[in-house]
């Protein structure tokens, strides 16, 4: 109690630790988790999302597919999101200020910064955002919940001046797990990405939306599928480096591919069908809706009687694609189709298609290729239809 305390406080500061991680670590994170774990992906994409749109149908957890939603599932990635993502993201902002960095590192969290809260936004409506991830920065712990529309303007701004801000090159190196330190896909990337919001508000603000989409084009979206924003993954060495689809696969036996899409492929000779479902499986689409006893009693069929997810694409090395080409392309077809000029509609269209089609053997695996031929005769028999403009 009676001893000198001279030099106390630095001798109980550890000369080798940290006090702050670099950028480059945060960065390589920050994409890690962006891609989802398992949690996420199993309950939010697949038992919810997935199960909506009647891609996958799960007998275990059938409700999604009856648009009952389950709150308990459907919260997994806002919770995710919350706890890392966007705490991560906010933080690198920061040290980014303290730092002084205005260039290519600053425009990039940016640009990932509204991708997240784009993902939050749409699946969950108004959520919180301005003070959101602020905590260890103000002490603002109950962040306020902002508008949707508030929040959609911001995110445009933010990709528009964060597009601005991306020089020649990147200090990021290997840590830039999307674009690997190039500089014009990260342009193409935030370009597209406001493609996507403005569509997204087209019928709610058609001014705006029309504005904010040409602007996207005019900055330059990508052009081909070698611009997709995507993530290798790799087997490890923990399940944050693995594909969550992987990583659900082998734990959810009862999950196959829904009837709705399905048949959908099947009815329209699809090449893609045998690229989503299990070639070497039953081929049929799970009904939706019903649970395992209800399957066996009406129809007398198991889960054993419908196609799975194909495991070439749901390798734990398989990539996980952020926004595409193809993404890219069909939603400038939008765009042309919106305002008339259907011949550029008709040509995105058709980039997109193929570019989809293409994907899964470049990306994914060799065996998944599908020829040009089989391309064109699918574009033949499922043209553009600027008809189907006019039935919206």
């Amino acid at each position: 109690m009676v001893s000198c305390d001279n030099g106390f406080e630095d001798l109980n500061v550890n000369p080798t630790a940290s006090t702050e991680l670099e950028l480059n670590p945060k960065f390589a994170y920050l994409f890690l988790k962006s891609a989802g774990d398992e949690f996420e992906h199993s309950y939010t994409n697949i038992l919810c999302a997935g199960q909506l749109t009647q891609q996958v149908i799960d007998t275990d957890f059938p409700q999604s597919s009856i648009y009952t939603t389950r709150e308990d599932l459907q919260v997994a990635w806002w919770i995710v999101a919350y706890t890392t993502t966007i705490k991560s993201v906010v933080d690198i902002i920061a040290q980014l200020e303290n730092e002084g960095n205005v260039g290519t590192e600053m425009g990039i969290a940016r640009i990932w910064k509204a991708y997240i809260f784009h993902t939050i936004v749409d699946q969950y409506g108004d959520t919180p955002y301005f003070q959101a991830g602020r905590g260890f920065l103000d002490g603002v712990v109950r962040p306020a919940y902002d508008d949707d529309q508030a929040i959609y303007m911001d995110m445009l701004n933010e990709l528009e001046e964060g597009i601005a801000q991306i020089g020649g090159s990147s200090t990021l190196g290997g840590a830039d797990l999307v674009f690997n330190g190039d500089t014009n896909k990260w342009k193409k990337f935030g370009n597209s990405l406001m493609l996507r919001l403005a569509m997204r508000i087209k019928n709610v603000d058609p001014s705006a939306s029309n504005a904010w989409a040409q602007k996207a084009i005019n900055g330059g979206t990508m052009s081909s599928s070698d611009d997709t924003a995507f993530m290798t993954h790799t087997d490890g060495p923990t399940n944050l480096n693995r594909n969550a689809w992987g990583i659900y696969q082998p734990r959810y036996s009862n999950a196959r591919i829904g009837a709705t899409l399905y048949d959908w492929l099947a009815i329209n000779n699809d090449p893609r069908l045998n690229i989503l479902a299990d070639p070497a499986g039953p081929a049929a689409g799970n009904r939706f809706g019903l649970e395992k006893d209800k399957l066996l009693s009406i129809y007398g069929e198991t889960t054993a009687s419908y196609a799975r997810v194909n495991p070439a694409i749901t390798k734990l090395d398989s990539p996980w694609v952020f926004l595409s080409y193809a993404q890219t392309a069909l939603l400038e077809a939008e765009f042309a189709a919106s305002a008339g000029n259907h011949s550029t509609a008709e040509t995105k269209y058709n980039d997109g298609v193929r570019a989809n089609m293409q994907i899964w053997g470049s990306h994914y695996d060799a065996s998944l290729t599908v020829d040009n031929s089989t391309i064109d005769d699918y574009l033949t028999a499922n043209p553009y239809d600027a008809s189907q403009r006019e039935k919206e």
